[in-house]
């Protein structure tokens, strides 16, 4: 297994995250990847937990946070299987795009056969997990029927951004 670089995606969820008061807010990225945005979460001062179905992941997130001398709870988790405690925020840059299975590497990039697969298992739980008042962000992409998620949950546009083959969209699920 791979652990997904920093790319535009992370950097949408990342630039706007940069805006929110997350200072002792209980914070959970799930596919935490890089760690890039649970870094940010620490530097603004939440309580930070950062799962990912990747132990790869999850070891290279943990290096991460001891380098940059930050605290956090990173553990394996698919989705919210091992998550037992509700958040004021939590982020998920899924595997968005279409694509069959053994190719390589698709667990970071694969979201089954219609993209929307690991998007919609998030969004079927995720208010299991969040408290009152708590919201959820997720990245979607033009390149599936995303359309289709929003109206299912109601998900409002926080942000999008175009990129060479497709749109990013930053939604919001309250």
């Amino acid at each position: 297994m791979s652990i997904y670089p920093v790319r535009e995606d992370t950097l949408l969820l990342k630039e706007n995250l940069q805006e929110q008061n997350l200072k002792n807010k209980k914070f959970l990225e799930i596919g935490a990847g890089n760690g890039e945005i649970s870094i940010t979460a620490a530097k603004k001062h939440a309580n930070v937990t950062a799962v990912d179905i990747n132990p790869e992941a999850v070891q290279h997130t943990q290096k991460r946070f001891e380098k940059e001398n930050l605290n956090a709870e990173i553990f394996e988790s698919d989705l919210f299987t091992n998550i037992k405690e509700k958040y004021n925020f939590i982020v998920f840059n899924p595997p968005y795009l279409k694509g069959k299975e053994g190719i390589g590497d698709e667990e970071m990039w694969r979201g089954g056969e219609t993209g929307l697969e690991v998007a919609e298992k998030f969004l079927q739980r995720v208010s299991e997990y969040l408290t009152e008042n708590g919201k959820a962000w997720i990245i979607l992409s033009s390149q599936t029927n995303y359309e289709r998620l929003v109206e299912k949950y109601e998900l409002a546009e926080i942000d999008a951004e175009k990129i060479w083959f497709e749109r990013l969209y930053l939604m919001e699920f309250e």
